[in-house]
């Protein structure tokens, strides 16, 4: 008999699903379960990956194959187990309890197609550390899993440079520092498996491949990627920009960041196919949006982040400044209003490819403007301090904007944005309410007062009143 809890239950299900791409009422294959003095080990294949999931522990021996509605048609209650008893008709039952109820199901293992034959472990392995994980997490995240054009749905992992690179077409994401025992290039499928909120999240990572898969351990999991050996990868090193070589250095800090990601999806054209969005970068930090039924365009103004170098503006599809900020990207480097933008840190790398100039949106001085709140300068040295400008930089600073060129205007820099007007209103009904609260706290302390005197009073004329 084989028990397994409601919680590793519903992780297989999960797990097992996104891993080999199976809707929730789709048909998977077979699910092999092998148990004996090593523990327990439940695993699943199809043509490009393999999922195991093993539980340490002596067990009886079994090994059977079971349909993959197994985890479909057993639903255990909380903290209730499964039981797979087999029977030696060759049956399997599975009984869990739903509430009070009693359920069980039979299977008949004996007619279930037998799996192809399951990868071997690799000889050797790398440990990483947890980042690993995320780091695969973000490269799936960036590839394009419709696309067979240069592989764009897979993932890189390059053994002599010890990275992982990613890219659909249109971003591209480098990541360094990670260990794989190999001295060349690999590409597997950018698989959902790294994505599962299931997989621990503390632990060291094993990092292994034979010459058909890439083995890949995180705790209990174990997840084979085929290799593909056939397809193309993009020489992605020339597409990298030269930060040292940036016109233009955007930072935001991490309020205006938070605030970018809340606000950014709201602003208007985002139905439209590039979800435009216009970064201006002329004295303040800008980011511009406007439909096509809107007589004005709305900004976003970053009040808390800073613009070093030269004025620039530029178009972006928002789904890419987004993702940067989700990264934790905080700087942009602009090489040029069409380049492509980079965000980098000690392990990362991100670029995207910019709209064409074409999409600009000008600045419009009756735009409606958002602004963030300000965030305290204490909290955020590195976006507050004084910034000295250039000679470069001090011959192109904006100071007027005639011709609607993106620089700011006088009435710009003087007019109250609809956000600090209600900031204004809320402080003033904020006190307003305390006053109020006051007042009727003190009404309350002179009523009770005015009662006990009142007692008092009535006491002392029922004492006049008795005949001594």
């Amino acid at each position: 008999m084989i028990t397994i809890t409601d919680k590793q239950f519903r992780a297989l299900r999960t797990v097992f699903r996104r891993t080999l791409n199976v809707s929730p009422r789709g048909h998977g294959p077979p699910l092999e379960f092998r148990s004996g003095p090593d523990g327990l080990c439940i695993r699943a294949r199809n043509e490009q990956t393999v999922i195991e999931y093993r539980s340490e522990g002596p067990i009886a021996s079994n090994h059977v194959s079971l349909p993959f509605s197994v985890l479909t048609e057993c639903e255990p209650g909380k903290d209730e187990p499964l039981t797979f008893e087999m029977n030696p008709d060759g049956r399997v039952t599975v009984r869990w309890m739903d509430g009070n109820i009693p359920r069980k199901r039979d299977y008949d293992a004996e007619s279930i197609e037998q799996p192809a034959e399951f990868p071997s472990e690799p000889r050797d392995l790398s440990a990483n550390e947890p980042r690993l994980l995320a780091a695969l997490r973000d490269a799936v995240e960036t590839t394009d899993r419709d696309s067979l054009r240069h592989a764009m749905n897979c993932i890189q992992l390059d053994g002599q440079r010890s990275r992982i690179v990613a890219t659909d077409g249109r971003q591209l994401l480098v990541q360094t520092g990670l260990q794989f025992p190999w001295d060349d290039c690999v590409l597997v499928p950018g698989n959902q498996f790294f994505k599962c909120r299931d997989l621990p999240r503390n632990c060291s990572i094993q990092v292994g491949r034979t010459d058909e898969f890439v083995m890949i351990r995180v705790g209990p999991w174990t997840i084979h990627l085929a290799i593909d050996a056939e397809s193309g990868f993009p020489e992605v090193d020339a597409l990298i920009p030269d930060g040292n070589q940036a016109a233009a250095t955007m930072s935001l800090s991490d309020s205006d960041a938070d605030f970018l990601l809340k606000n950014i999806k709201r602003l208007p054209g985002r139905n439209d196919s590039n979800e435009a969005v216009t970064i201006d970068l002329n004295g303040s930090v800008i980011v511009r949006a406007k439909g096509d039924d809107q007589e004005h365009a709305t900004d976003l103004l970053l009040a808390s982040s800073r613009r070093s170098g030269e004025p620039i503006r530029c178009s972006s599809d928002r789904g890419y400044l987004s993702r940067a900020m989700s990264l934790g990207f905080r700087e942009v480097s602009f090489i040029g209003s069409e380049a492509p933008l980079l965000c980098q840190d000690q392990h990362r790398r991100f670029v995207w490819a910019l709209l064409t100039t074409d999409s600009i949106i000008p600045a419009d001085p009756d735009a409606i403007r958002i602004e963030s709140p300000v965030t305290d300068p204490a909290k955020h040295p590195a976006n507050h301090k004084s910034h000295k400008p250039t000679e470069r930089t001090r011959r192109s600073m904006p100071t007027s904007n005639p011709s609607g060129n993106g620089q700011p205007t006088e009435e710009d820099s003087s007019s109250l944005s609809l956000i600090e007007q209600s900031e204004s209103l809320k402080q003033s009904l904020q006190q307003a309410l305390t006053q109020t609260r006051e007042l009727i706290a003190a009404l309350k302390r002179q009523k009770k007062q005015t009662q006990l005197v009142q007692t008092t009073l009535n006491s002392l004329r029922q004492l006049q009143s008795v005949d001594v």
